[in-house]
């Protein structure tokens, strides 16, 4: 792919305790032949990124023997999807990092440029996807400056451990793609039902 926008880095979240999984960690759940870290990995990689992160706070072997990069949370595990992304602003040395979440395994082939363009035009800082049905917060695009992370800091440490909470706060944007339904897996259920 043709990049035209600097260098971004991808963060792929896998930190959660599966507790709709009955344990199970999502991000090794197998999809068309691999993991689904794996498989996000290599979608991230289509999109021209710098570097691959995955957030997990379990499994950090079985991560690290698929060649990942693991970044535990920095405080104590499981307060969500916020303090894996404070991991990664954290680690990366990139302007720009790109957040997945390892249960939305079906993504637009233009996410990246098409997130970084509205930034760009907009002057935004944050910019998460939607589709017709709902906002996909945990698909964003977000600018790796001071103040960004520090208002990330600054609600955790308050106690806050909301995504939506976070990106209002912080005047983001949300970017339709109007022509792609995501999809989410979120329970067994949803692991064990074919790709549309």
């Amino acid at each position: 792919m043709k990049k035209d926008f600097p260098d971004v880095d991808a963060l792929i979240l896998c930190g959660g305790a599966g507790q709709r999984m009955g344990g199970q960690d999502k991000g090794l759940q197998p999809w068309q032949g691999r993991s689904a870290a794996e498989g996000l990995r290599d979608f991230a990689r289509s999109q021209g990124v710098a570097q691959v992160w995955l957030s997990a706070n379990r499994h950090i072997p079985q991560y690290q023997d698929l060649g990942f990069s693991v970044l535990p949370d920095q405080r104590p595990p499981y307060l969500g999807p916020l303090a894996g992304i404070e991991a990664g602003l954290l680690a990366s040395q990139t302007d720009w990092l790109l957040v997945l979440p390892c249960d939305s395994l079906q993504l637009p082939p233009n996410l990246l440029p098409a997130l970084y363009q509205t930034a760009q035009a907009g002057a935004h800082r944050l910019v998460w996807a939607e589709d017709t049905q709902e906002a996909q917060r945990c698909i964003c695009l977000v600018r790796r400056d001071p103040a960004q992370l520090a208002a990330v800091q600054q609600a955790l440490n308050l106690g806050q451990r909301s995504v939506f909470r976070w990106q209002e706060n912080t005047l983001g944007y949300g970017l339709c793609f109007s022509h792609h339904q995501f999809d989410n897996r979120n329970n067994p259920d949803d692991w064990g039902r074919k790709s549309a």
